[in-house]
């Protein structure tokens, strides 16, 4: 049962996601404005149109939108692979003796 409640602590996955969420927290509040302003600024002091102006003075979003779909998609790897391991302990538990499953086939 420890091995379960383990498991996620030990998968890869779980810090590829935590560390996309945190900085997907950390660039929303810090670095996109930041980089707004900077391209604002910038553009006030060439000689462009004033929709030029207005669409560069708007946030970025991509950036923010790729951290949180791959925190997102982390997060479901976490998941799913939690579940595998809860399959195969689950199965030791039951029938004593590891899924042989793989050996069968090869892999």
């Amino acid at each position: 049962m420890l091995n379960l409640l383990v498991f996620p602590l030990c998968d890869h996955q779980l810090y590829i996601a935590l560390h996309s969420g945190v900085n997907m927290v950390l660039f929303t509040a810090v670095g996109l404005p930041i980089s707004t302003s900077r391209r604002c600024r910038a553009l006030e002091a060439m000689d462009v149109s004033r929709v030029v102006r207005k669409v560069g003075c708007t946030p970025d979003w991509q950036p923010v939108a790729a951290l949180a779909e791959s925190a997102l998609a982390r997060t479901g790897d976490v998941i799913n692979n939690w579940l595998d391991a809860a399959a195969v302990l689950t199965w030791q538990q039951i029938f004593g003796a590891p899924h042989s499953l793989c050996s069968k086939s090869g892999i």
